[in-house]
């Protein structure tokens, strides 16, 4: 019996190695219209100051995370128990590590996105610059 090789077409859906590094970019949900936004990487700071979403135009911000009250007992905890021994050094040691991660993951995937506050158009002080 013999068989026939036959070219099977491509999904029609592209897999994540398909996508370009633009298409990769996290999503968020827009507060407005509830569709989903691309939002740029962390540090761009000049992709966040435009961020608007494509369906409703929107302006969108950052919205910012909680990390105080949840991480900065755990980075003055941790490094007490160094002085009850060796094997509590060690753990407080990976502890740390493991909250930098976790740190670091929270602030960077999936950030939420909040309606941008507009500034007003006049300004609440005028400064008399030309003496008039």
């Amino acid at each position: 019996m013999v068989h026939r090789l036959t070219i099977v077409d491509k999904a029609s859906h592209p897999t994540q190695a398909d996508l370009s590094s633009s298409e990769k970019q996290s999503m968020a949900k827009c507060p407005k219209c509830r569709l989903d936004v691309r939002t740029p990487w962390f540090f761009d700071l000049q992709g966040w100051a435009e961020l608007r979403c494509p369906h409703c135009l929107a302006q969108l911000q950052m919205k910012p995370r909680p990390v105080v009250p949840i991480f900065v007992p755990a980075f003055i905890v941790l490094p007490l128990l160094s002085r009850y021994g060796h094997r509590l050094a060690l753990a407080s040691e990976i502890l740390l590590g493991i909250t930098t991660i976790a740190l670091i993951l929270m602030l960077t995937v999936r950030v939420p996105v909040a309606l941008r506050k507009t500034t007003p158009l006049e300004p609440a002080i005028r400064l008399n610059i030309e003496g008039k």
